[in-house]
């Protein structure tokens, strides 16, 4: 199996590539199985912080490689389909629920599932060269890996709607203006301004970001649901060695060293 996912951690940042760049990173099926391992790996290391997904050759992902789906022309679609969502499904689980903020550099293409993997990323770096579209009416299909609860959550139901409806492209001054992208990279630095985004995290403590990203992760969540998950939380991060550690290094004026513990 050849490396279709890269990974280098540099300075507590996972760095993750979609390598396939002749098929515009298309998810094929080893791809998804060598990307699914590499999120959990990056996820369950205490050494990475935050994570940044890309694509090799200027584009970040065409969507799901559609030779590798049909491959298997004995297997019914009723086997085949729900077999290939799955690991899909749990590329997606690893980004929403894990506890490292997640940040998508996209260059090029990013349609169909490429465009919900991005879409459930904490955070879209987008290049000039970006072509988001949710594809998947013009091939036949509803949108999955996500994207039916991802993109109304970051455009809102309405431009949702019309953007999977209608399968327009979408550039980058699009995407700024309607909030599918949150930072327009110049040219040729893409990765570089994700990785300046990831730094910026790492400034908050281990512990405390992984409450955030659990309490933010109920979109629904009322104000005295928001009152409760302080109570439950609060005493936990009072207790850490991080908050002594923040307290000890504001009284010494120097920047705290945090072990998350």
């Amino acid at each position: 199996m050849t490396d279709l996912v890269l990974s280098e951690l540099r300075d507590q940042i996972g760095i993750v590539t979609l390598n396939n760049p002749a098929q515009r990173n298309a998810l094929s099926v080893d791809m998804r199985i060598q990307l699914a391992g590499v999120v959990r790996a990056l996820c369950e290391n205490d050494d990475c912080r935050a994570i940044i997904l890309t694509g090799a050759g200027g584009n970040f992902c065409s969507g799901g490689d559609l030779k590798s789906r049909l491959s298997n022309v004995e297997e019914p679609p009723q086997i085949r389909t729900p077999r290939l969502l799955s690991m899909l499904h749990e590329i997606i689980r690893l980004i929403v629920d894990g506890d490292k903020p997640v940040i998508a550099a996209v260059d090029g293409h990013a349609t169909g599932a490429g465009l919900s993997i991005a879409a459930a990323c904490d955070f879209i770096v987008a290049g000039p060269t970006v072509k988001f579209c949710a594809s998947y009416g013009r091939v036949g299909l509803i949108p999955d890996a996500g994207l039916l609860w991802s993109l109304p959550r970051r455009i809102g139901a309405v431009r949702a709607r019309h953007l999977i409806l209608t399968a327009a492209p979408v550039d980058v001054e699009t995407a700024m203006r309607i909030g599918l992208a949150d930072m327009a990279a110049p040219p040729d630095n893409t990765v570089s301004a994700a990785v300046e985004i990831a730094q910026s995290y790492l400034r908050v403590a281990p512990l405390a970001a992984t409450r955030v990203n659990e309490v933010l992760s109920n979109e629904g969540l009322t104000l005295e649901e928001a009152f409760h998950a302080e109570l439950r939380i609060q005493p936990e991060l009072t207790g850490s060695l991080d908050y002594m550690e923040a307290r000890a290094a504001f009284a010494e004026k120097r920047h705290p060293r945090f072990m998350g513990k």
